[in-house]
């Protein structure tokens, strides 16, 4: 799922900045609150004809669950029932986006793409990073649905032509064996008329290696959609 980063990156930015600067925002799959200002302002690019499918690394090990629900319990409410937690945070869109853009060493576009990562949102201040949550959401085999929530918020993204067309997106393990996601991702993208080589899925080199047959099967339907 999106914000699996492993070693160091460059600040995350909002791949809607300003015409002459990448700010450090957040792209918010949420109205803003009251007294926060935001621009887009897009750029015309050519729009990408195929999708493209990338092998990334394998990703940190995940703290232990146990240590993590107890350092949550201590900081913050509402977390004595997890996957609870974890549901109500998809449906209040109490995560947020964040692009990491993509230097093109060559061409023209400076960006030509970005990374999706997220975040967790647990007060106006407080924005939990990858390893505070997503191994909860590992734990309690929730990440097909993060996965979905993720795909749904930039495909809405794109649909608005963002100056970044090509967002790129982690895809987990657990929703590799999800039959049902890329027929959704489909009607999405179709629904949305975003063109299919918009995103870039990313799955990593470990599923690759140890379970070639079932990325097989995962992608098989993806290279027929574009």
């Amino acid at each position: 799922s999106a914000g699996r980063e492993a070693g160091s990156h460059i600040p995350l930015l909002d791949i809607f900045p300003n015409a002459n600067t990448l700010s450090p925002c957040a792209l918010e799959s949420r109205p803003r609150r009251p007294g926060r200002r935001h621009a887009e302002r897009g750029f015309a690019l050519p729009p990408p004809q195929s999708a493209r499918i990338l092998i990334m690394q394998q990703p940190n090990v995940p703290r232990d669950v146990e240590v993590l629900l107890r350092e949550l319990n201590q900081d913050f409410m509402g977390w004595d029932d997890p996957p609870n937690r974890l549901l109500r945070a998809l449906e209040r869109d109490e995560l947020v986006l964040y692009a990491q853009p993509i230097l093109a060493l060559r061409g023209e576009q400076t960006f030509p793409m970005a990374e999706v990562l997220v975040r967790l949102q647990e007060d106006d201040a407080v924005f939990l990073p990858p390893g505070g949550f997503l191994p909860l959401f590992e734990h309690f085999r929730l990440l097909p649905q993060l996965d979905r929530w993720v795909v749904r918020q930039s495909v809405a993204r794109l649909a608005r032509l963002p100056r970044v067309r090509r967002l790129c997106i982690n895809i987990s393990t657990q929703t590799l064996s999800d039959l049902e996601f890329v027929p959704e991702l489909e009607s999405e993208l179709g629904r949305s008329k975003v063109p299919p080589g918009s995103l870039i899925i990313e799955i990593s080199e470990h599923d690759v290696l140890v379970r070639p047959d079932v990325v097989n099967a995962f992608i098989a339907p993806l290279r027929a959609i574009g």
